[in-house]
């Protein structure tokens, strides 16, 4: 019962703060990696948030399946009604984590 009432907040609060880290690690951690030249280090931060997201995408769908037949129980509608929230912010999160990724798989971080 507690994972099933606290299952879609994972996407609608940890999925985002997580890119939102993600994204402040990246550039915080070019200037070392140039430096350094240990390109590697890019890696770890997406990697990470994607991590995060998957788990964020299995509780949102889990949830989402488990609130299915949800007719006519308010409690049970709007708490379907936030596991679809949740899917829906955790895919649009899914695309700008990988679309980050692929910037810093294609794109050198030591451009001048």
């Amino acid at each position: 019962m507690t994972l099933e009432r606290w299952a879609p907040w994972w996407g609608l609060l940890v999925v985002p703060s997580t890119f939102l880290a993600n994204l402040s690690v990246a550039y915080a951690v070019v200037p070392f990696a140039c430096m350094t030249q240990r390109h590697g280090l890019l890696h770890v931060a997406p990697a990470v948030g994607l991590a995060i997201t998957l788990v964020g995408l299995a509780l949102s769908l889990w949830s989402l399946a488990r609130l299915r037949d949800a007719e006519g129980q308010p409690v049970r509608v709007a708490r379907r009604f936030l596991a679809g929230m949740s899917l829906a912010l955790v895919m649009l999160f899914l695309l700008a984590t990988l679309t980050q990724w692929y910037a810093i798989f294609k794109l050198s971080p030591c451009v001048q």
